[in-house]
């Protein structure tokens, strides 16, 4: 593997700021092992994972590995697999078309193409075809109030950044990266012209201390991207995933909840007995709660929990709307422009 001294032409840094000890640029190594990698930086499961098994780790994202790649990774020491994992180098702040040129392909397919890392299910049936001309929208790594956090613009907000359009925050699930929100609400973002904020809160092992800083840091997230891409007032959204849900029920329902026009759940259900003792779980409950769109499997054992908790929800006036799919939430296959246009309806 080459490696080139990153210019000023060309910013990159390490994710969440760990040293550097040499710059390694993505688009110079081979074309699996630059996918594994860069997925490994950003989840530090798949880290311990890759570092242990790096072919198994590497099939069970459904990254495809050359023979030669595959040699290379079995007589590399677990070590080594570790620090460059820990090194890997992620773009700074790029957009989608300069993405394109100088980072390998591949890099651009973990966020336009297929989904085969991006999330275990739960995808949509919305796809964007990367080569089909310029989509409008821009797509950057930023530091937001202490976060790792991947952006995705609407054309809007690329033409003129002081102008102000919805946004959504959004938190992924355990076993996935910031890049499983941009796969899930890409399409809606580009049709109805609203951005994502995608925090990625799995990048070290989240301690319940990080979660709750993170659900405390919710809103700062966003009125720190508010000072750069103009947000429309009273259109600040929220989705998570699974592990995700209790972060932004302590954010939203139990913090600042008039910050928030609505959230989606996606599977998971926060802290509490909502079954047995739903007022007690609701104890902490804030004032003027924000609707709350929640999809939910019919094989989840959570779903009774669900059930229980949007019918306590609804008593406290809270707008609620349980969506039970087929099966479970994790093989579910979403329409997120429909789920957007809820979100975006109710207040």
């Amino acid at each position: 593997m080459t490696q080139r001294k990153a210019s000023s032409q060309d910013p990159v840094t390490i994710v969440g700021g760990r040293p550097m000890h040499r710059a390694v640029e993505v688009s110079q190594l081979p074309t699996g092992i630059e996918q594994i990698l860069t997925l490994s930086a950003l989840d530090c499961s798949l880290r311990d994972r890759f570092a242990a098994d790096p072919i198994a780790a590497a099939a069970s994202k459904g990254v495809r590995l050359q023979p030669t790649e595959e040699a290379l990774l079995r007589q590399t020491p677990a070590e080594t697999l570790r620090a460059m994992a820990e090194q890997a180098v992620i773009p700074r702040a790029m957009s989608r078309r300069a993405f394109v040129k100088p980072v390998a392909a591949s890099i651009v397919a973990l966020i336009t193409g297929s989904a085969f890392l991006l999330c275990s299910g739960c995808t949509g049936a919305d796809s964007w075809d990367p080569d089909g001309g310029e989509a409008g929208t821009d797509q950057m790594w930023m530091q937001i109030a202490g976060h790792t956090c991947y952006v995705y613009l609407c054309a809007a907000s690329q033409q003129d950044p002081t102008k102000p359009v919805p946004v959504l925050l959004a938190l992924h699930d355990l076993g996935e990266t910031c890049l499983s929100n941009v796969q899930r609400w890409r399409a809606a973002a580009d049709k109805y012209g609203f951005n994502i904020v995608s925090v990625n809160w799995t990048e070290e092992p989240a301690t319940q201390q990080a979660k709750d800083k993170l659900a405390a840091d919710l809103g700062s997230i966003l009125d720190e991207f508010g000072k750069t891409y103009a947000i429309t007032p009273g259109y600040r959204h929220l989705s998570g995933r699974g592990a995700a849900t209790p972060i932004l029920w302590k954010g939203a329902f139990e913090g600042a909840a008039h910050a928030w026009r609505s959230v989606v759940f996606l599977g998971g259900v926060p802290d509490g007995d909502w079954v047995g003792a739903p007022e007690t779980a609701l104890a902490k409950l804030s004032s003027g709660p924000p609707a709350l769109y929640y999809v939910m499997g019919t094989s989840d054992a959570q779903l009774d929990s669900a059930k229980a908790l949007t019918q306590a929800l609804s008593t406290k006036g809270a707008t609620t709307k349980l969506a039970e799919v087929s099966g479970s939430t994790a093989e579910a296959v979403l329409d997120f422009s429909a789920i957007w246009i809820w979100l975006f309806s109710h207040e």
